[in-house]
């Protein structure tokens, strides 16, 4: 995955997350499944995210939530 793969992501002002940490959450809290084809469709959406750093939680799940299914 692009440069989003070495970012920390932010959950709180004193709680970051690997991108690995937060795939697995996001997965998890929308029951979205664990396989590899779960993580690989989060993964290349979040490629397409033109966001800039720091990237919090909160932004990528509004991110993913919106366009996640129109891949």
């Amino acid at each position: 995955m692009g440069a989003i793969a070495a970012e920390r992501i932010f959950v709180t002002w004193t709680q970051q997350w690997s991108i690995d940490d937060y795939v697995e959450n996001y997965l998890r809290t929308r029951r979205l499944g664990r396989g590899e084809s779960a993580r690989a469709a989060v993964f290349a959406c979040l490629a397409r995210y033109t966001g800039r750093a720091p990237l919090c939680k909160s932004d990528l799940d509004f991110f993913l939530d919106a366009n996640l299914a129109r891949r």
